[in-house]
């Protein structure tokens, strides 16, 4: 039977507290005993000298030995007495009588155990005619005293274990035995069972009836909660379920990323958007999402700080790397979530991961570039309109103050453009603007130089960092010339050409502005117009 039981516990605390008991009560009554049989044992002796001593007395007092010896023979035979001497006045022994045991030097050398009494004369009580040594048998008075207390210490133990025994079986049936009965019974009630505890017989209205109540309360609460739970956790589940179709279904890209960069978890969406499929999770986890998919890492980044900064989400257009000159982009909404606790004015990049959702707005993008391409170009020629052209110019002038640079802008017109249209028709026309456009933009050098059509037959260039000193300006207007006037199949196989008259204007010697260069440059170009045409000038200082 295992010691951590109670029922265990209380019997070995109940033994071990009986045999303290009995030991002490055992020690207790021995002494008391043992001392109370010694002094009943002296007592005796003296009730002995008490009967006998007058005989003595007169004895003594007529010296008939022979009276002493038989009054001391009646003595001896008690077991009590070891030895009997009778002597006279002057100390003479007259007679003496050994006990039972015989002469035992052994019992007699004690001191203290030894009774003297004083025998007075028949006829004057004041008179002494000797005296009588009784001496105590030690041995028989230990014997008896012994053989008294063992009896009463050996009862006194048995009853006190008794008493524990029973005390026990009272504690055991009332107590202990209740409580494993309850033990057993919550032992054996299932997980979630709505049971309940029966009261023990004959003790509904004490404590462990209180305890089987409260115990029943608890089980009725506990069986609630957990219906409550499987009630909420299938919810839950159903919830999850849910949102994971929501989530796996969603038209946008769903993902989350790690303080690394890493991709934690995403839907299909994301996956596809990214230019893979649900076999190529592993591949993207593997990799750095920031750096390996976004054509700008460092405009995420900063999407991120931003978020860690202002608390909340935000979002941008972010354009991807993709295979090929395709361009790809997303509307990309990013929200930094902190780890618990997390301050919000610490930014830390092992404190929190990151939650976007992105949607593919690559159509979108194509058609705004393809919108503002035509808002801002030419639809026949292809090159930069006219309002397009005075804005690229004013930012070109912006530019160019803050870098002290000069912008040259040279003014074009086509020669006989007129009699082609007249003699051929709208559509020649329109294919020797088509092919003069082309030209000029082939005869620059450079991506940052601008050919623009102002209406009609009247084109515009813009060049930044060249100034009117610069050989490059005459080099690239006799290159512009060439080029423009050389030979133009037309449709059908006839041949055309025209010339051109190219006016020049410089900042800021002609001007600071783009009106005021545009309005410089359209003199050169008519003074050309006037002096012969096919040719160029610059502008008048």
């Amino acid at each position: 039977m295992p010691i951590k039981r109670l029922q265990v516990r209380i019997m070995l605390a109940m033994l071990v507290g009986a045999m303290l008991f009995a030991v002490m009560a055992a020690v207790l009554g021995y002494r008391t005993a043992y001392q109370r049989t010694f002094d009943e044992g002296t007592e005796q002796l003296n009730g002995l000298l008490d009967a006998v001593d007058k005989t003595l007395a007169i004895g003594a007092y007529t010296g008939d030995k022979v009276l002493l010896q038989d009054v001391i023979d009646g003595m001896a035979r008690n077991q009590l007495v070891a030895r009997v001497d009778v002597r006279d006045a002057r100390g003479t022994l007259l007679v003496r009588q050994y006990g039972h045991r015989g002469p035992v030097e052994a019992v007699v050398n004690h001191a203290g155990q030894m009774t003297t009494r004083k025998l007075a004369a028949p006829f004057d009580k004041n008179e002494s005619v000797g005296d009588v040594q009784v001496y105590a048998d030690v041995d028989s008075l230990h014997h008896e005293a012994r053989k008294v207390a063992n009896n009463l210490a050996w009862m006194m133990g048995v009853q006190s274990t008794v008493l524990a025994l029973l005390l026990y079986v009272m504690v055991y049936k009332v107590v202990t035995r209740p409580i494993q009965r309850l033990a057993d019974q919550l032992r054996n009630l299932p997980p979630g069972t709505s049971a309940q505890l029966h009261v023990p017989r004959g003790h509904r209205d004490d404590e462990i009836g209180t305890l089987v109540e409260s115990a029943n309360v608890l089980l009725a609460s506990n069986h609630s909660a957990l219906r409550n739970e499987r009630t909420l956790r299938a919810e839950i589940e159903k919830m999850e379920a849910q949102y994971r179709q929501i989530f796996d279904a969603s038209s946008a890209g769903i993902f989350v990323l790690d303080h690394d960069g890493r991709l934690v978890n995403c839907n299909p969406t994301a996956l596809r958007i990214l230019g893979g499929d649900p076999s190529d999770v592993n591949r993207f986890k593997a990799a750095d999402i920031i750096h390996d998919v976004f054509a700008r890492p460092d405009h995420v980044l900063n999407l991120i700080d931003q978020s860690l900064r202002l608390g909340g989400t935000v979002s941008d257009d972010l354009e991807l790397l993709g295979p090929g000159d395709a361009s790809r982009w997303v509307h990309c909404l990013i929200s930094v979530q902190h780890a618990e606790g997390w301050p919000q004015n610490r930014i830390a990049r092992d404190d929190f991961h990151v939650e976007g959702v992105m949607y593919d707005i690559t159509d979108r993008k194509s058609a705004e570039a393809q919108a503002r391409h035509l808002a801002e170009h030419d639809a026949l020629t292809g090159a930069r309109n006219r309002r397009a052209s005075e804005d690229m110019l004013e930012r070109l002038l912006i530019e160019a103050t803050a870098d002290s640079q000069p912008v040259s802008v040279l003014f074009l017109d086509l020669d006989g453009f007129k009699q082609i249209n007249d003699q051929h028709g709208h559509h020649a026309g329109d294919q020797v603007l088509v092919q003069c456009a082309q030209r000029m933009r082939l005869s620059l050098r450079r991506s940052s130089d601008v050919v623009g059509r102002l209406g009609g037959d009247e084109f515009v260039i813009l060049l930044k960092g060249v100034g009117a000193t610069d050989p490059l300006l005459i080099q690239l207007t006799h290159q512009l010339m060439e080029s423009v006037c050389a030979p133009i199949t037309l449709d059908g196989g006839v041949t055309v050409s025209v010339g051109i008259s190219v006016g020049m204007a410089c900042s800021p010697e002609h001007g600071l502005t783009g009106r005021q260069l545009l309005l410089a440059a359209d003199e050169a170009m008519y003074a050309v117009k006037h002096t012969g045409k096919n040719a160029f000038a610059m502008a008048i200082r």
